[in-house]
């Protein structure tokens, strides 16, 4: 999603519309209402179509969400002329010239800006509100009022026209709602909420599953444990005055580390509609971290693509390691001796503990290939790819999926 600094609503020089992106749902449901009304004469109606995402950033990762639309349609060519425009007539203040919806880049001489409301067909100039730009089959460019269409065209009925142009003046009202001011919070007929970006959300979700560790929605209904979608909008929300929360909050707000890692799980979820296996879940946590920002809906789903996006990070790398060392891998050391190792973190499993205290499985190879595995009780600040030193007291000889391992305790890593 593209970020803009200067960005103003309704109208724009090119002839699309900006608006706030939780307004698209209402103008489309009006469009659609708009649209009977011409389609019971045989007109084809308009319609509204995104073009891109746009947003206002306003501080701590929240955003306004913007969307820039296009009024998509056509007024029909009625015996060959082609309707390019009306224009509203409002005396010494000067004309209101509206393009027909396909006609953003006709050629209109801006003489009609100040015109008289004369009409081409009946040589008169007299009072009317409005005339129309038509374009003959000989590409003549003629002024038409209103009561002369029907005998400038001389065959066909220019009635589903002149609708066109009053359902598409309806349709630009509503998209020009604002014209001309930036995006506000609470602007726009209460639109211009503010939402938290998706590199935000993700970092601070990051955190939450390295301290608390991955809590789903579906495990926290069925025990006394948060949801980490729900730690993370502790965390987002303002920080809190009384001491013991505030000191939680704190412990919450995401890192350097945890902005990389938000961007690497935004740039593999960009990946996904490539995959031959793409099932809903992963369609749907595509499209959730693709739009730039997160709706109070949309927290689970994203929270999620962080640990499915971590168990596919690992699971190839523990793939490959494995294929490398399950031929070569031993038991390292005598079970309650204290050695002296050198490991590469391998994998990262958190798991959620009671009483908000999180948990990790951390596993490591060293480098003759032999496998080591870490029931971390403490917060686990290794990355995959890390290589640690230190002593560790050997705990059990194991053997898991055919891989001789060896697990390890008390690491002063």
């Amino acid at each position: 999603m593209e970020k803009a600094t200067k960005i103003v609503l309704g109208k724009q020089e090119d002839g699309s519309f900006i608006t706030y992106a939780e307004k698209l749902d209402v103008i489309w449901a009006r469009v659609a209402t708009l649209n009977k009304r011409v389609e019971k004469t045989g007109g084809a109606g308009l319609a509204v179509a995104l073009q891109e995402r746009l947003s206002i950033e306003k501080g701590r990762g929240e955003i306004i969400p913007l969307v820039r639309v296009t009024i998509v349609g056509a007024v029909p060519v009625i015996n060959g002329h082609t309707f390019i425009a009306r224009v509203e007539h409002h005396g010494e203040i000067g004309n209101i010239v509206s393009r027909a919806p396909d006609q953003e880049t006709a050629e209109i001489p801006t003489a009609f800006r100040t015109c008289a409301p004369s009409c081409d067909h009946c040589k008169m100039n007299r009072k009317r509100n409005d005339t129309f730009l038509l374009r003959t089959p000989e590409g003549e460019l003629k002024q038409i009022g209103r009561n002369c269409l029907a005998d400038f065209i001389r065959n066909g009925d220019p009635e589903i026209a002149l609708r066109m142009f009053s359902l598409q003046a309806s349709i630009a009202s509503l998209l020009s709602e604002g014209q001309g001011e930036e995006p506000s919070l609470g602007g726009g007929g209460g639109y211009g909420k503010a939402y938290t970006s998706t590199l935000h959300w993700l970092a601070t979700c990051a955190v939450c599953i390295r301290v608390r560790g991955w809590v789903s929605r579906k495990e926290s209904k069925y025990s006394d444990k948060q949801a980490t979608a729900d730690t993370a909008a502790f965390a987002r929300s303002p920080k809190p005055t009384h001491p013991k929360l505030a000191a939680e909050w704190l412990e919450l707000q995401p890192s350097a580390d945890d902005f990389e890692e938000a961007s690497a799980v935004v740039e593999w979820a960009g990946t996904l509609a490539d995959r031959p296996d793409l099932n809903d879940y992963l369609h749907n946590v595509r499209v959730a971290c693709s739009l730039g920002y997160v709706e109070r809906k949309h927290e689970g789903i994203v929270a999620s693509a962080l640990p499915a996006y971590r168990r596919e990070r690992d699971e190839a790398l523990a793939s490959a390691v494995k294929g490398a060392v399950a031929a070569v891998s031993g038991h390292v050391g005598e079970v309650g001796a204290r050695m002296q190792l050198n490991l590469t973190v391998t994998r990262l499993i958190p798991r959620a503990g009671d009483y908000g205290k999180s948990s990790t499985i951390v596993k490591f190879v060293d480098a003759a290939g032999n496998v080591f595995t870490w029931f971390a009780n403490t917060q686990v600040t290794f990355k995959v790819g890390q290589t640690v030193s230190g002593k560790a007291t050997v705990t059990k000889h194991d053997v898991y999926q055919g891989v001789k391992s060896t697990t390890i305790a008390r690491p002063s890593f």
